[in-house]
C-alpha cells in the first residue's frame, strides 16, 4: 500500500494549486488543522509519523475543497465520515472506470444534513421497484424531510485530478 505523510500530500496539492514555496508552510498548516479537526484519521502510524493511504489523501482533498468553500464544521464532519465509511474506495473505483458523478451534502427542511453520491446503481432494478422509486421521487420537495439546500462536489473529476497529482493514475 502506497502511503504519504501529510507534508508530502501538502507539497503535491500546493504545487497543483499554484502555491509558491513561501506559502507552503501556511498551506501545510491548514491541511494539518483540517485533518486534526475533522474525521480524517491517518491510515497508519510509523513512529511519530502519520501516514495516509491513497483513499485517505483523496478524502483530504475533497474535504479541503469543501472547507475552502465555507462548508461548516458539522457538515464537513458529515462528509468526511461518509467518505471514510468505505464510500471513498467505491468513489475511486468508479472514477477510475470513467464514471461521472457528484458527491453532495444535502440539507432537509428539518435541518438534517447528509451526504450522498449520484452515481449509478449497479444493481438491476425491476419494474415494480422502479415504480415505487418514481412515486417516492414525486414527493421530493414536500413534507418535513424535503431538500432545501445542496452543496455538490464534482467528485469524479476531482478524484481523477487528485490521483494524477498524487502520481497514481
Amino acid at each position: 500500500m502506497v502511503t504519504y505523510t501529510l507534508a508530502e500530500i501538502a507539497t503535491r496539492f500546493a504545487r497543483h494549486d499554484g502555491i509558491d514555496a513561501d506559502g507552503l508552510a501556511h498551506y501545510e498548516k491548514s491541511l494539518r488543522n483540517l485533518v486534526q479537526r475533522h474525521y480524517l484519521p491517518p491510515t497508519i502510524q510509523q513512529g511519530r509519523a502519520f501516514l495516509y493511504s491513497r483513499p485517505a489523501a483523496v478524502t483530504i482533498r475533497l474535504a479541503q475543497i469543501a472547507s475552502n468553500f465555507g462548508i461548516p464544521r458539522m457538515s464537513l464532519d458529515t462528509l468526511t465520515r461518509w467518505l471514510s465509511d468505505k464510500h471513498i474506495a467505491e468513489a475511486i473505483e468508479r472514477a477510475n472506470s470513467g464514471e461521472s458523478f457528484g458527491i453532495h451534502l444535502i440539507m432537509t427542511s428539518s435541518g438534517t444534513i447528509f451526504a450522498s453520491a449520484d452515481w449509478a446503481d449497479r444493481k438491476e432494478i425491476d419494474k415494480k421497484s422502479l415504480t415505487r422509486a418514481e412515486k417516492a421521487l414525486a414527493w421530493i420537495g414536500e413534507g418535513p424531510r424535503a431538500e432545501v439546500a445542496r452543496f455538490t462536489l464534482p467528485a469524479s473529476a476531482l478524484i481523477a485530478e487528485t490521483l494524477h497529482v498524487l502520481g497514481e493514475s
